[in-house]
């Protein structure tokens, strides 16, 4: 490696973990390669022909934390075969593109792929129903955008149900299906695939007589119901802290339920990432088991946040946390603040200071014996 690979987020205890335990990466080695006035990221394959692999500039980090994590990101997908799906027509070959995909993310790393690899080749499955049918009743995909495409699907419906499939099994199938439809019509920036479908799971639910137990239930998952739930606790966490800089009094470790919900709420955080972080890296690897999943804390001092360094199931990710709690009493000079008391305003704490300060032990970010409260 050449001396540059570590100012661009090169990290080989991050490549030991994809290759040997992941296995999501290829054996081989990372390289940066002077080509004219610029540096550009390659992998050297350990064996095979072409094993050279362009990967991307120095200067891209594909809105990543650096180019290396992009780096990272470009070699799995080139690996995966994964081509763009938007120069194709045929509605079989972008349902094999998203059955791809599904995988893709199965073995992926990437923080934010919540789904187990079991329920990934379910997914899979169901969606292998769908392409069988298209194959054998073949339709264009102009036709997909149409209200006519309902007769099709009516006929995909009953072709579940003459299969003798479980109502469990043809609601999974058709969730599935719809939610490769409405990936159809998402745009990452660029012209989608199409500008909508007919197929509403309202639409299903009115054909097919599925339990009432098993149905879609949304009317708690709206947008206002998560900004309410969001500000509740938010003001919770605010009573709480103000309560501390006023008494002193360090409040029930219970309490931290309000602030492990409101990271998993806000930067999507599975419980046992919260309850299992580790303060930092040293704490990390001085206590670590190696059985379970952790994650760890680190400081940026530039911006006032924190860093979550996650590897949880198999996968890694990093996760910046700069959410502020808000308190008109200065804090302690032992927690890292910024004051907008001069300015007219009141200062604010990151939320990870404030947990550190109200509820960390010697090793973790909050006692994790404390998990019957998050189950809340």
């Amino acid at each position: 490696m050449v001396p540059e690979v570590s100012q661009y987020g090169y990290d080989p205890s991050l490549i030991s973990y994809l290759q040997k335990d992941d296995k999501s990466i290829p054996l081989g080695s990372f390289t940066i390669l002077k080509r004219g006035p610029k540096l550009y990221w390659y992998f050297n394959l350990s064996k095979g022909e072409n094993r050279l692999i362009y990967l991307c500039s120095t200067d891209d980090d594909g809105e990543e934390r650096s180019s290396f994590l992009n780096s990272i990101k470009i070699l799995k997908r080139k690996q995966s075969g994964d081509t763009n799906p938007k120069k194709r027509k045929r509605l079989t070959e972008l349902v094999d593109d998203h059955s791809e995909h599904l995988l893709l993310e199965g073995r992926s790393t990437r923080r934010g792929t919540e789904r187990s690899i079991n329920t990934i080749y379910s997914k899979r499955t169901y969606l292998n129903r769908f392409r069988n049918y298209v194959s054998q009743h073949p339709v264009s995909l102009s036709v997909v955008t149409k209200t006519s495409f309902r007769g099709y699907f009516d006929g995909f419906i009953d072709h579940l149900i003459d299969q003798d499939f479980s109502k469990t099994t043809i609601r999974q199938t058709l969730t599935t299906v719809i939610q490769f439809l409405d990936s159809l019509t998402d745009s990452d920036g660029t012209k989608p695939i199409i500008t909508s479908h007919p197929i509403s799971r309202k639409w299903v639910r009115e054909r097919v007589d599925l339990p009432r137990s098993i149905e879609d239930h949304p009317s708690f998952y709206k947008r206002q119901n998560y900004i309410e739930l969001v500000d509740t606790i938010t003001r919770e966490c605010r009573n709480i802290w103000k309560v501390y800089l006023e008494t002193k009094v360090i409040p029930n470790p219970s309490k931290s339920v309000y602030f492990t919900s409101l990271l998993q709420l806000i930067y999507g955080f599975r419980i046992g990432e919260v309850f299992r972080c580790y303060l930092d890296e040293e704490i990390k690897d001085r206590f670590h088991n190696g059985k379970q999943g952790y994650s760890f804390l680190i400081k940026d001092d530039e911006s006032e946040g924190w860093f979550f360094e996650v590897y949880f199931k198999k996968r890694h990710g990093i996760v910046f946390v700069d959410f502020r709690i808000y308190s008109w009493t200065e804090p302690p000079s032992t927690v890292s603040f910024i004051n907008k008391k001069e300015m007219g305003g009141h200062f604010q704490t990151n939320i990870i200071d404030v947990m550190r300060k109200l509820f960390s032990t010697n090793r973790f970010l909050v006692r994790s014996d404390l998990v019957k409260f998050y189950q809340w």
